[in-house]
């Protein structure tokens, strides 16, 4: 009995210390588990490294011109504008069929060909023009690589157009015969003050956006939203003294010669047209800057929506570098526009910086006036001009 006992505990002991190897075996396997998860992840983030390097390869493919035609409307062509953007385009690797039109007749044939686009980037029209294509559906959305360089606006907010150039619409005076000091500080000094008239010119003719931008800068500052055009009866009577006293320039006649010449020493240009007619005539007049700021527009850029998406994205592509700093700012040298795009105006004329230092926009609300310029200007020759 006493030997069956022992043998019991001897067993019993012998499965206790079977159980305590066990055990502390599995205490020293633990480790060498975790050294080996450990070794996979350190290896798993070390792979993980040279995948950036591809990505960025990628990017920068992706950004190159792969050749595929572009097509570009543009109101931009002349004075050699479309030939440089066609000559620097190819040099950069894009193949760009440029077409020129007006900047209404551009927006009206975008929207005419809404069904079967034939445009594959828009360059150059206002952002009232703009808006006029967004509501027929017909750009695409995109984010360009430069955005961070152009102050964003209302236009811009919905991701299908942005601008590239500031216009401004400045008036000139001869700078061989008035200083800043005795030139006209602001419009009204025009009929006001008998010194200047009929020394200034004014609009001859009403379709192009300069010379109604001039007009709408005048009449929203008599706004009576309560009447039939918007404008109060005060207003109406300013513009008839404006052109009371000014001088209508007839065809065959220049108003910047007439102004460099001294014979109708004020005019008015747009900003961007400014260099070339200072060339042509052998003249630096001086710019006025009006405080309440002068009447301004943005030209924008933007995409045709498409369902080829090799077009789009060299679409995207082409307008990404058009726009970019260094093109839009050798474009800007050349041809005296005053850029959008805040690196690109470090490339600028002297004038357009000068420009940009001093210049303020007026403040327009150009979505009433988009609304009321026809009648405006019906107003204006049949009751004014007549």
């Amino acid at each position: 009995m006493k030997r069956k006992i022992g043998v019991t505990i001897l067993a019993f002991l012998l499965a206790a210390g079977m159980m305590g190897c066990t055990s502390t075996g599995q205490k020293e396997e633990k480790p060498k588990e975790e050294t080996q998860q450990s070794t996979e992840t350190k290896q798993e983030q070390t792979a993980e490294k040279p995948a950036e390097k591809p990505a960025e390869e990628k990017k920068e493919a992706d950004s190159k011109p792969t050749g595929e035609k572009i097509v570009l409307y543009t109101n931009n062509g002349s004075d050699g504008r479309k030939e440089w953007v066609r000559e620097e385009a190819a040099k950069a690797g894009f193949d760009v069929e440029v077409v020129e039109l007006g900047g209404g007749k551009l927006t009206a044939r975008v929207i005419s060909e809404k069904n079967q686009p034939i445009a594959d980037v828009v360059w150059g029209p206002s952002e009232a023009q703009f808006n006029s294509m967004k509501k027929e559906d017909i750009l695409m959305q995109w984010t360009p690589t430069w955005v961070d360089q152009v102050e964003g606006t209302e236009y811009t907010k919905d991701g299908l157009s942005y601008p590239y150039e500031v216009q401004p619409k400045i008036m000139l005076a001869n700078s061989e015969l008035y200083t800043a000091e005795t030139a006209p500080k602001d419009y009204p000094d025009l009929w006001e003050k008998e010194e200047f008239h009929g020394k200034y010119a004014v609009p001859a003719k009403f379709e192009g956006t300069t010379n109604r931008a001039i007009l709408s800068g005048i009449l929203v500052r008599y706004l009576d939203k309560d009447s039939e055009t918007g404008i109060s009866d005060e207003g109406w009577e300013a513009l008839r003294q404006y052109f009371k006293y000014g001088y209508r320039t007839p065809e065959g006649e220049n108003d910047f010669e007439n102004m460099a010449k001294g014979k109708v020493p004020i005019t008015f240009t747009f900003a961007s047209g400014l260099k070339n007619k200072a060339d042509a005539f052998h003249h630096n007049p001086l710019v006025i800057t009006p405080a309440i700021g002068l009447p301004s527009n943005t030209n924008h850029i933007g995409i045709v929506k498409k369902s080829d998406t090799k077009k789009t994205e060299e679409a995207e592509r082409f307008a990404n570098w058009l726009c970019g700093g260094d093109t839009i700012g050798r474009y800007a040298q050349q041809f005296g526009i005053l850029p959008a795009n805040k690196e690109a105006v470090e490339q600028a004329t002297d004038a357009m910086k000068e420009l940009s230092k001093n210049m303020k926009a007026q403040d327009i609300d150009w979505e009433f006036v988009s609304e009321h310029i026809e009648d405006w200007i019906s107003k204006i020759e049949l009751e004014i001009l007549e």
